[in-house]
């Protein structure tokens, strides 16, 4: 007796949870931009009442990577579309019928709100990376009063592109907005008390033009152009549909440390770069940047640099790099590298600056600087240990414009200390070296005097 209870509980948890599946399930929009398409011999199938549409943001990146996403907000609304008179939709066999605006009652879900934040992240690419996010419009409780087409307006409207150093799209046909088409029919079971479950809707069609003529010549075109939503070029339609997505284009700058001339140095000293990330010219919002450790011995002091001047601090080993990945472009970089470590002093030279298409990034600046001279800097105060000469090199990105490779920085240190003769050398292990000749020179002289005196006695 109590299995069949425990069994009739476990067929009731899940028939209660096939039900608030079903409540909840939604229909894609497929990429040719149509749901419920059907052969003219066949009978349309019933659709589910909630539709998803797709917002894309293109991530561009030299690397195929994933960069920390930029942080945008994009707010939607849905309206019944204005409708001519004489507004048709013409399928393949030549049947048409007209077109009615929409029936007040269909919602956006969330408020209509989607957001990116830099807490997530985009896959990007150097020809771009397609990154989607859900436009969930819910059509349960229109009731709708007839069969027939229902035109619908949906509007698209952003926080701050320039804020987010998002490039907003180039769709100049029609910009923010989508038009949807609902296909309705009478519900063959509907429920009394429910005036809208009187509608069954049987496809849906989603345009970028309120067009008055939709047919099967022009549903494609620029005239009309059937879209997934406020994309209009995925994946499989990229060369076919010219209405781009908002696009996101980031950099990486690689660093890299190289020592010589000095067997010691080369095995334990680390020297300290400053990276900071100037918003003067580029995105003024908040935005993340990844650190990855590509070889050798690196220690973060601060994680990474964030927006504006805040700068990070990475200490790197002969051999070692580090790459800051995601950079918005339109942000300058500015790296500086103390020649310092425990007294000695080195000669830093940048054996690569920035490369970029095998050629030295045009965009460039490096040079020997100090401290006194840019008090923004002030490493000797965030690192408590005395700063010598710094080298400084400067990259600048063009705003919206893709970057092809990654800029390398390598910098390559000389030892510099000066011996008390002048001689260009760390005289300790040169002096432990003559000190032992000479005692071998004064013993064998010795032992030669000694080999004399005992042959003449």
């Amino acid at each position: 007796m109590r299995a069949r209870k425990i069994i009739a509980l476990i067929l009731s948890l899940v028939m209660v949870f096939a039900m608030s599946a079903v409540a909840l399930a939604d229909v894609e929009m497929e990429d040719s931009g149509e749901v419920g398409a059907f052969a003219p011999d066949g009978s349309p199938e019933s659709q589910e009442k909630t539709l998803v549409l797709l917002k894309e943001i293109t991530a561009y990146n030299a690397s195929e990577t994933t960069v920390a996403a930029p942080n945008i907000t994009y707010t939607y609304t849905i309206a019944p579309a204005e409708v001519a008179d004489t507004a048709t939709v013409t399928d393949s066999t030549g049947l048409y019928a007209s077109v009615n605006p929409g029936v007040d009652g269909a919602e956006i879900a969330e408020d209509g709100v989607i957001a990116w934040t830099d807490e997530e992240t985009l896959d990007a690419a150097l020809d771009g990376a397609a990154n989607y996010k859900n436009i969930v419009i819910s059509f349960e409780d229109v009731d709708f009063g007839g069969a027939g087409i229902y035109r619908y307006e949906i509007s698209e409207t952003a926080d701050d592109y320039a804020d987010a150093g998002v490039t907003e799209t180039d769709d100049e046909i029609s910009a923010h907005v989508r038009f949807v088409d609902v296909y309705v029919r009478y519900a063959e079971e509907p429920d009394a008390n429910d005036p809208a479950s009187k509608w069954d809707i049987y496809g849906y069609t989603c345009f970028c033009v309120n067009s008055d003529d939709i047919n099967e010549d022009n549903k494609n075109t620029t005239d009309v152009i059937k879209t997934t939503g406020f994309v209009a070029r995925t994946a499989e339609r990229r060369d076919t549909v010219s209405i781009s997505a908002d696009s996101y284009y980031t950099f990486n700058v690689i660093i890299s440390k190289t020592v010589t001339g000095d067997s010691y140095s080369e095995k334990n000293s680390e020297f300290p770069f400053t990276v900071f990330l100037d918003n003067t010219n580029g995105p003024q919002g908040a935005y993340r940047v990844i650190a990855k450790v590509l070889s050798g011995d690196v220690t973060r002091e601060w994680v990474t640099p964030v927006s504006g001047d805040q700068g990070g601090i990475v200490y790197l080993k002969n051999g070692a790099s580090i790459k800051y990945i995601g950079i918005p472009c339109g942000v300058d970089v500015d790296v500086y590298e103390t020649n310092m470590d425990k007294g000695v002093i080195y000669e830093a030279t940048t054996a690569s600056v920035a490369t970029y298409e095998d050629e030295t990034y045009a965009n460039v600046d490096s040079h020997l600087t100090s401290t006194d001279e840019d008090p923004e800097v002030e490493q000797q105060e965030m690192m408590n240990k005395p700063s010598y000469q710094s080298r400084q090199i400067t990259i600048n990105t063009d705003l919206n414009t893709a970057v092809g490779k990654d800029l390398t920085i390598d910098v390559t240190n000389k030892v510099l200390t000066i011996s008390p003769t002048g001689l260009i050398i760390r005289y300790a292990p040169y002096a432990l070296v003559l000190f032992g000749g000479l005692l071998l020179l004064f013993f064998g002289l010795k032992l030669v005097r000694r080999n004399k005196d005992e042959e003449k006695a």
